[in-house]
């Protein structure tokens, strides 16, 4: 048998030992009296021994299930990836997605928001009072705003959001929902809660039963907005790329190596006076020369740079200068006049005004304007 060399078996031992030796001899009567404290001393000895052994197991245990809960934890990394986790969110997935919001709702170290998250049948039921389909629902050009409207800035617990009781909270569509506390009950324009403070690790996550679509007056600017956006030229290369009726100047741009500056538009903003095939036609003519032999002018950098301000200049600021001159970046100057409310540069007309690109503004001019 193999003799245990814990501290309690040796404890338990040297008791055992104690009380035999006390029965086997013929020792005096005090030393036998002094046996049973020895055996109590004992005793004592193996209970706390045990006692500690349990304290140490107990604090054991408790590590190994904080190491547990801290390798499997249950907070989502982000809003996006909480609903991606939850197929009853399948529909508000595909739309944040199509709405191009997907990595701002997953970046972690930035801003947190409050999300009111319809689950898939607050959908159906959208899809169905609009008498539209989720194709069409998801194609919709003010899809960005619709659940911008859903976004609130900060992390709102419901008791949070409760005391904004017959107010209203701000949302990242630049709307505002009205809240109302019934009986306890939070309501957000009229939706229920239907699970509350889902926690992620860049906001809150409240589900609620009805999609909210903003004031119509709301909706109809950001696709205002959207569709102006689009509009717009990224420069002023890109706009006379566009037009045919820029062709030759689109040539003399890029002969007299200006296309990278006037395609930039991180930088300096310009007003181009921008002359059209017509323009270019006349002063070739007028030059007696050809196309080819005026794209090979030495001059023909200065040329343009004497059609190019710094700034963006509508008609109206242009025409502040009435009777002056502006500066332009070949060094000289233009004159400005104002007849009848009509501006003249250099005596060339304007015949399409205000043309904004990323980069500046364009003024489409009748004439080719050559320094003196």
């Amino acid at each position: 048998m193999k003799l245990s060399k814990s501290p309690k078996g040796a404890a338990f031992f040297l008791a055992f030992g104690l009380i035999a030796a006390a029965c086997g001899s013929d020792i005096a009567s005090d030393t036998a009296a002094a046996v049973p404290d020895a055996v109590e001393e004992a005793v004592d000895e193996v209970v706390e021994d045990e006692e500690s052994v349990d304290e140490e197991e107990v604090v054991e245990e408790e590590s190994e299930d904080d190491a547990l809960a801290l390798a499997d934890p249950e907070i989502p990394e982000s809003i996006v990836a909480l609903a991606q986790s939850n197929p009853d969110f399948s529909t508000l997935v595909e739309a944040v997605g199509a709405a191009g919001l997907g990595e701002r709702l997953s970046t972690v170290d930035g801003d947190t928001y409050t999300i009111l998250a319809p689950n898939n049948a607050a959908f159906e039921a959208a899809i169905e009072a609009l008498d539209t389909t989720a194709e069409d629902l998801l194609a919709r050009e003010d899809l960005a705003a619709i659940l911008q409207f859903h976004a609130i800035e900060g992390s709102l617990t419901v008791e949070d959001i409760a005391t904004y009781d017959g107010g209203t909270l701000d949302t990242l569509n630049g709307a505002t929902l009205n809240v109302e506390v019934v009986d306890g009950n939070v309501t957000i324009n009229g939706a229920n809660i239907l699970a509350q403070d889902l926690e992620t690790g860049n906001g809150i996550v409240q589900v609620i039963d009805t999609v909210l679509l903003p004031p119509a007056d709301t909706a109809a600017d950001a696709e205002t907005d959207a569709a102006a956006a689009a509009e717009i030229p990224e420069s002023i290369v890109a706009l006379a790329q566009s037009n045919p009726d820029f062709s030759t100047l689109v040539e003399a741009v890029g002969a007299a190596g200006l296309g990278e500056r006037l395609s930039t538009v991180d930088g300096d903003t310009y007003t181009i006076l921008a002359p059209n095939n017509a323009a270019f036609e006349a002063a070739i003519e007028a030059l007696d020369t050809t196309a080819e032999d005026l794209l090979a002018r030495e001059d023909l950098a200065a040329i343009l740079q004497f059609h190019a301000i710094e700034g963006s200049l509508t008609v109206e600021d242009i025409a502040t200068y009435d009777g002056g001159t502006l500066d332009t970046l070949n060094g000289a100057t233009l004159n400005v006049e104002v007849v009848d409310g009509n501006v003249t540069i250099n005596g060339a007309n304007i015949l399409a005004q205000d043309l904004e690109t990323g980069n500046g503004i364009v003024q489409v001019i009748d004439s080719v304007l050559l320094p003196s």
